[in-house]
């Protein structure tokens, strides 16, 4: 039935307008028909469409998205658009693809109604936009997949694949990743909730079932219907329950149907499973296969993966050249992780020659792109001795910006920054109240006391060191934290405090302690076995240590 007081609401000075400008308004489809039969605007983003079950159940929803599906595969052909669109809209007026399907058949014919299509499109476009953003708190809005991934498609995107996910506010949801030229993958997700009630009707599912159980129900319903999204959601489902067998087999339906994400999960199950099979060859080369169709279909996560495993030597010391150019393949995507690694080939001179121009090049664009990572490792690539090149005053700039944002590391190199004099004269007391500051902003980081406390007892500049600050750092980190007081060369940071200052005797107690731990560890080499020797040697001579940092 019509609520004909909402509909009045809805209609205010010849322009149909939402009455509170801030309150979403729920209204039927036979109410939103009426609306739109006024031939007025409609402020469609502060609308929500409920689809009573007198007008939809599950069985047309799941016909009209199997026509909606239709539309993306026949746009090349816009005569065939036609019929399709007409169908779509016969059982469904507010339907994207229906819109789109006609406007595309009509542009061709050079019919005039074109444009009526085209204003509905944009309506719809707005409504499915809503008041989200597309994430995963504030979704976009669809009532099917297809609906979802025409609206992706149209902002020039393409759409790599996508799975069905529930989150604490929203039932139903559909995440898609999507892939552009010259941009990272991205996900971008829609809520879906509306329709898995009226997909539950057909199942006839009790009414006490729980959300989780109905969910469960509804994907595996739908993936039996060919829904690719939900057999990549099933698939996942099984991985999870570590039923391989059964997970491979509904991936491998959803990839045939063209959900490239399959590629992913599937070329990572081999991943899994090249130790822990007798045939290594044979698993990395099944997740080769499934990673270069992820790769050519735009995945920049892919391509990343691909690469690392090129470059590593998986496939052969003749791949490794094909991995730089996978990798420069996400580069040119923006992508500032792929930009990291292909920079740390060229700092560690891996078979492809050490470049460090080349390197602080690539750290420079991630870092323009807003890299925190970038940002660090592009101060440390100029600030390297051996790469002879000159610190900007941008880099600096970029780890202030990134102290401000409690980013330990940056306060760190910004203390090494002013300890060198990096762009002016060395200034010993900024420089001890930037690593005071980042072990204030993460008083539980171990490694980060270590490594500042380690400074501030053997470093090289005499004036940089605060023996007094390192035995309270060192002090405080071995009462409280149980797990660092058993790390040996935590110990010996902590001997080395003592020894700066001058307590020898109490220097030499603590490092005896940290070589029995390091005598007893899996995990110390034997150069570090050694140097911890000649630690304690130099501590019973009542001499410190003493070390080029930073």
């Amino acid at each position: 039935m019509i609520n004909w007081r909402i509909v009045s609401s809805l209609i205010v000075s010849g322009c149909v307008c939402f009455a509170f400008a801030t309150d979403s308004q729920s209204i039927s489809y036979d109410e939103l028909l009426l609306l739109l039969d006024q031939d007025e605007e409609i402020d469609v983003a502060m609308l929500t469409i409920e689809l009573g079950e007198s007008e939809f159940d599950g069985s047309d929803l799941l016909e009209l998205a199997l026509y909606e599906s239709q539309v993306n595969l026949l746009l090349p052909q816009p005569l065939k658009l036609g019929p399709i669109g007409s169908a779509i809209l016969d059982r469904f007026q507010f339907s994207l693809p229906g819109h789109i399907a006609l406007r595309e058949f009509y542009q061709h014919v050079n019919e005039p109604s074109a444009k009526f299509h085209d204003e509905r499109s944009e309506l719809i476009r707005d409504y499915m936009r809503g008041t989200g953003d597309g994430g995963a708190d504030n979704p976009f809005r669809a009532f099917t997949s297809a609906q979802a991934e025409l609206f992706v498609s149209e902002t020039g995107h393409q759409v790599l694949g996508s799975m069905y996910d529930a989150t604490e506010t929203h039932e139903f949801v559909l995440r898609i990743t999507q892939s552009k030229e010259g941009l990272e993958s991205a996900e971008v997700v829609f809520d879906l909730s509306p329709s898995i009630e009226r997909y539950a009707t057909v199942l006839n599912l009790p009414p006490d079932i729980s959300r989780q159980g109905r969910h469960q129900r509804v994907v595996a319903w739908l993936a039996r219907e060919n829904d690719d999204a939900a057999q990549l959601s099933l698939g996942l489902a099984y991985l999870r329950r570590n039923q391989a067998d059964s997970a491979i087999g509904w991936l491998t339906r959803a990839e045939q149907s063209g959900n490239d994400l399959a590629h992913v999960i599937l070329a990572n199950l081999y991943l899994e499973r090249v130790n822990a099979y007798g045939d290594r060859v044979r698993q990395l080369n099944l997740a080769r296969d499934h990673l270069n169709e992820a790769v050519a279909a735009g995945h920049t996560p892919s391509m990343r993966q691909l690469g690392v495993l090129l470059v590593r030597g998986e496939y052969g010391d003749e791949a490794k050249d094909e991995g730089v150019l996978i990798l420069e393949q996400a580069v040119a995507r923006n992508d500032t992780m792929a930009m990291r690694l292909l920079s740390s080939i060229y700092v560690d001179n891996q078979f492809e020659g050490q470049d460090f121009e080349k390197a602080a090049n690539l750290l420079r664009d991630a870092s323009v792109l807003g890299s925190s990572e970038a940002r660090i490792e592009y101060y440390r690539v100029l600030m390297d001795q051996t790469a002879n090149l000159t610190l900007t005053q941008q880099a600096v700039d970029w780890l202030v910006e990134e102290a401000e944002t409690n980013n330990v590391s940056a306060m760190v190199e910004l203390g090494n920054c002013h300890a060198l004099g990096c762009l002016a004269r060395p200034n010993f007391r900024k420089a001890r109240r930037w690593y005071r500051r980042a072990v204030e902003a993460d008083p539980e980081n171990a490694s980060l006391i270590n490594s500042v406390a380690w400074t501030l007892a053997v470093s090289h500049i005499k004036r940089l060191r605060d023996p007094r600050l390192a035995i309270k750092l060192m002090d405080d980190l071995m009462e409280n934290d149980s797990e660092a007081r058993q790390i040996p060369q935590y110990v010996d940071t902590w001997a080395a405090a003592y020894a700066a200052a001058g307590r020898f005797k109490r220097a030499v107690e603590i490092q005896t302690e940290a070589l029995q731990l390091a005598k007893s560890s899996n995990f110390v080499s034997s150069e570090d076995l050694e140097l911890m020797t000649k630690h304690l040697t130099l501590f019973e001579k009542q001499e410190s240590v003493s070390e080029e940092i930073p």
